[in-house]
């Protein structure tokens, strides 16, 4: 396929024509490429395709519409929130002309935002299919193992070609109707038929309602995400008042269709339940109070970059488990370099790190990977072991490829965005996890105990974002591993408990300023080693074994 243009399709019935409209406008809108644009249905697009048609030509598209066959069941079980159309890209490798490989899928309810090319030349692998990863509870009623990988199917990449060596549509089709009912329709389908075997997408491609709803939403995985995605019975832009992100987007795109005859209507002003008005208006205070940090963030910014210009110009972690490990730029995400470059960083647990060193890890797991701290100084620790790194947020995700990079260590590092349960399960591992409270919805369930029970792990609990936590960590995997707590230390007694020759001649304060980590409270990690005990490593030489911070109470 030529760099310079992509195949998009949309399985339409009439009564998404409209949203379709406004997804249509937006991807033709934000791409580089030329868009081959098609419309999948079941003939009852008749009356919108001259409308449709004059709509992609004008964005400088290339429309096309198919049919499906006559072949096509029509008796696979759907329900009133759903349509048969749902199916109809189980059969894209029968349905779309053979000479086309590489396709986009997108559902109507998609605002394109960025271009897609990474989405036309990723590798696809074997399966020919790229998803989005999303957790869900409900993967064991399909058969699958608890916590199995699951996926969204409103943004997809297809490799027909593979599709169609391998008769995936036909199998796809079959499966489907062996069930007489699905909850989630063609998702279920997928799900079951590849069973994690397909690649995952990055979910700044699917950015869905988990991002931006829910008492405990995902933080955005960019600040510019390449495809906003209205997932939610309610909670689309025209079905509810209430404010939404990108809705304004949208409502642009809604009025530049309406003038070729494709209308959306905004609902009608209503009264909210007393919660949803609760979170909106806490989510306006938490904007306000960011707002007015902002001034305060720049100062730390610009003194931060000025001691690190002048003590720290090599960009090399100075001391701790993880000495050597170079930096490739100035950017640590979600929390302060400069104790990382000193040493300092989390030296509550150096002690911790010290005694893991010793045991011959072959699989490390970083989730919530930052710009790579622990992952790619993990991977230099541990020099015959791979790391799974797990980060949501895009530029840090970039920024571990790049220190991966920088330390001679890419090849051992694969860089993932989403963990799921099922990533974890009977995993022979050391599992780091800082998630920001996402730990209880990923850890805490009643039978990960025995299906971690061959790693160790190294928790941070969130406690004030998710109170007990610490607690019900503890106690679930007090049976199957030795389990410790380790309190944070805090910032105006850092200078005191670890002490660094290079600040030595700052005042106290300027040292608590270099070594604070601002933590909003005392942090507690969990620690838990399992039962069964790893092998441990043969002696390491010099270059493993890092220099600690000297701590005071060691040493008085």
């Amino acid at each position: 396929m030529s760099k310079t243009e992509m195949h998009v399709v949309y399985t339409l019935d009439a009564a998404f024509v409209d949203y379709a409209a406004v997804s249509v406008v937006s991807l033709l809108d934000s791409q580089d490429a030329k868009c081959n644009v098609h419309f999948v249905h079941d003939g009852d697009l008749v009356d919108d395709e001259s409308r449709l048609t004059k709509l992609v030509l004008d964005g400088g598209g290339c429309p096309s519409f198919h049919r499906i066959p006559d072949s096509f069941p029509h008796d696979l079980p759907f329900d009133k929130h759903a349509s048969i159309a749902n199916y109809y890209r189980l059969a894209l490798a029968q349905i779309i002309p053979q000479h086309i490989g590489r396709i986009i899928y997108l559902d109507a309810d998609t605002l394109i935002r960025r271009p897609l090319d990474e989405l036309v030349h990723c590798d696809l692998g074997k399966s020919g299919f790229g998803a989005v990863t999303v957790a869900v509870e409900s993967t064991s009623q399909l058969g699958l193992p608890p916590g199995a990988p699951y996926l969204n199917s409103g943004v997809l990449a297809i490799d027909l070609d593979v599709w169609r060596e391998n008769g995936t549509s036909e199998r796809l089709l079959k499966l489907a109707a062996q069930r007489s009912a699905w909850e989630y329709w063609d998702q279920d389908v997928f799900a079951v038929f590849f069973q994690g075997d397909w690649r995952r997408i990055p979910p700044e491609y699917n950015v869905s309602h988990r991002f931006f709803y829910g008492d405990n939403p995902l933080p955005l995985p960019c600040d510019d995400p390449f495809i906003i995605h209205f997932t939610g019975n309610g909670i689309k832009p025209w079905q509810t008042r209430r404010k939404l992100p990108f809705e304004d987007e949208f409502w642009l795109y809604a009025k530049q269709v309406k003038q070729e005859g494709f209308v959306i209507s905004k609902p009608r002003e209503r009264w909210y339940k007393t919660l949803m008005l609760t979170r909106f208006r806490r989510a306006r205070r938490e904007v306000k109070r960011k707002q007015k940090q902002q001034h305060v963030l720049a100062e730390r910014t610009r003194w931060e970059n000025d001691f690190i210009t002048r003590r720290c110009p090599e960009l090399r972690v100075a001391h701790g488990p993880f000495q050597g490990l170079q930096y490739p730029r100035i950017y640590s995400h979600g929390s302060t370099l400069v104790p990382k470059l000193l040493g300092t960083y989390e030296a509550e647990l150096h002690e911790i790190f010290e005694l893991f060193s010793k045991k011959d890890y072959r699989l490390l797991i970083d989730i919530g990977a930052a710009e790579g701290y622990y992952a790619i100084g993990a991977a230099r620790l541990w020099p015959d072991a791979k790391v799974v790194a797990y980060e949501l947020v895009r530029s840090a995700r970039q920024a571990v490829d790049e220190m991966a990079e920088c330390n001679g260590v890419r090849d051992r590092v694969d860089i993932q965005a989403e963990c799921i349960y099922g990533d974890l399960r009977d995993q022979r591992a050391l599992i780091i996890c800082d998630i920001e409270g996402a730990e209880q919805s990923l850890l805490v369930n009643s039978g990960i105990a025995e299906n971690l029970a061959l790693a160790d792990l190294v928790v941070e609990a969130h406690d004030f974002l998710c109170d007990g936590i610490s607690d019900r960590l503890m106690q679930q995997f007090s049976d199957s591993h030795h389990v410790q707590m380790i309190e944070s230390v805090a910032d105006e007694e850092r200078p005191r408990r670890f002490v660094v020759d290079e600040i030595s001649d700052l005042t106290t304060e300027q040292q608590i300023l270099a070594l604070a980590e601002r933590r909003p409270t005392v942090m507690r990690w969990i620690v838990c080693q399992s039962k069964k005990p790893f092998k441990q490593k043969t002696p390491a030489g010099p270059r493993d074994q890092g220099t600690q911070p000297r701590q005071a109470n060691r040493l008085g």
